[in-house]
Parts: structure tokens; sequence; C-alpha cells
């Protein structure tokens, strides 16, 4: 799609850029996608994901807060495109949370959440300020903000100013849903490859998670290719 730098979006070529989304369908892609993504409750069209991310990048040159303003969401590559759109553009703060917020609330999938948050380099701008009102998220009774905490987390805060942080707060997540614990079982998994005394010791204290996520954590850490054979053993030992 050419798109010109600072072009304003009306209702007119927002069209255009459906009817794009429309012309790169790749109805196998799709079949095979939509097997991935449970639980997604927008119609996928199949369009690959270089592509969109490309289009996220173009979208970024362009005027992208009037494209926000006419944004519909009706499809799933639309929201996805939006999500990685965010992490391309400079809002100030306050703008920031808004948009993110926004995001949250849009997102109803693991897809959806995990491009976002990786793709959020500017979160590292504003760990210290953005810290607490991520860990609220935590206590949400909407499985996919909790995820994406966690998710944010894992790529933007493993760093030794958080680590402990960050362990306790995962161990303080009880939340009886797929996506979450497998976020909280994918999270310490990286934490024991940046942090793995920290995270060792952790492991091995009576922590709060239930038995499958405990357990997920460790198969999580023995599929690294970070952790050693030595460490391997070690937490296949330490199955509950």
């Amino acid at each position: 799609m050419k798109l010109t730098k600072d072009q304003a979006w009306n209702a007119q070529n927002y069209q255009a850029f459906l009817a794009f989304l429309h012309a790169q369908i790749d109805e196998p892609y799709r079949d095979f996608q939509s097997k991935l993504i449970p639980g997604c409750t927008k119609p996928l069209l199949g369009v690959r994901m270089p592509i969109l991310r490309k289009l996220a990048k173009d979208l970024a040159k362009t005027d992208w807060r009037s494209f926000l303003s006419v944004f519909e969401g009706n499809y799933y590559e639309e929201v996805m495109v939006r999500a990685l759109l965010l992490g391309a553009v400079r809002p100030d703060f306050e703008e920031f949370c808004q948009l993110v917020d926004s995001q949250v609330e849009l997102t109803d999938n693991w897809a959806f959440c995990d491009a976002f948050c990786g793709g959020l380099k500017i979160v590292r701008d504003w760990r210290a300020e953005l810290f607490p009102w991520f860990s609220g998220w935590l206590t949400s009774d909407n499985p996919w903000r909790v995820r994406v905490a966690l998710v944010l987390f894992l790529e933007h805060y493993l760093e030794p100013d958080y680590i402990d942080a960050v362990i306790a707060l995962c161990d303080s997540v009880s939340f009886d849903h797929y996506y979450v614990k497998m976020a909280q079982a994918w999270l310490l998994s990286m934490c024991y490859v940046h942090f793995r005394d920290k995270t060792q010791a952790y492991l091995e204290t009576e922590t709060n998670l239930d038995k499958w996520t405990y357990n997920k954590t460790l198969q999580k850490c023995r599929e690294s290719f970070r952790v050693s054979a030595e460490d391997k053993a070690l937490l296949k030992e330490m199955r509950r």
C-alpha cells in the first residue's frame, strides 16, 4: 500500500486500507492460523505477519493519530496492525497510557498480547513510572490484562532492579486460565535464563504456583538451549 509522509486519514482512505488487507488474503494461511488462535472474536482474513509489520511501520510515518481516530477493528488483522503501530510511534506519557489501555481492551488472544508487548520498546523509557500500573493489572478479572502485564514484565523488566519484584508478582498470580498460567511459566523460565540463581532459589521454596504451572515452568526452563544440561537434570528432579 502506497502511503505518503504525514498522510491524514478519513473514512474514505481507511476503506482503501481495508481493501489492501483483503488483497493480501492467503486462504491456506488463514486456515492454518485460525487453529492456533483459539478464542479470537475477530474474523481472520489470513494476512501474513511480515506484511502487517511493514504496514504498521509505514502507517507510523503518516498522521497515525488520525488513523486511530477512524480505526474500526472488525478484523483480526486490523487489531494486530494497531498493536504493532503502537510500538512504532512516540506519544507522550499520558497519551501512551491511554493508547495502551485501549489496546489491552481489544486483546482477546495470545497473539494480540505477545506481538503488542514485544514491540512496545518505549516502555523502557518509563520503566519506573509504568511498573506500578502494570503490577496492578495482575489482580484484574480480565485474564488478558493479566497476561499482558506478565508478558510486559518478560519483555521489558528482566533487569537487576526489578527481578525480585517480578518473581514475587508472578508468584502472587492465581488465575485459573490457560493463557495466564502459560504466561507465568514463560516469564519464570526467562527469569531462570537471565537470573538463574535467584529463580532456582525461588523454585526450591514453597511457591504459590499451582502444580500445573509449577511443572510447566520447569518444563519451559528445560526446553531452553540457554539452560545447562546439569540444570535441566536438576529441574527434572524437582517436578511435583
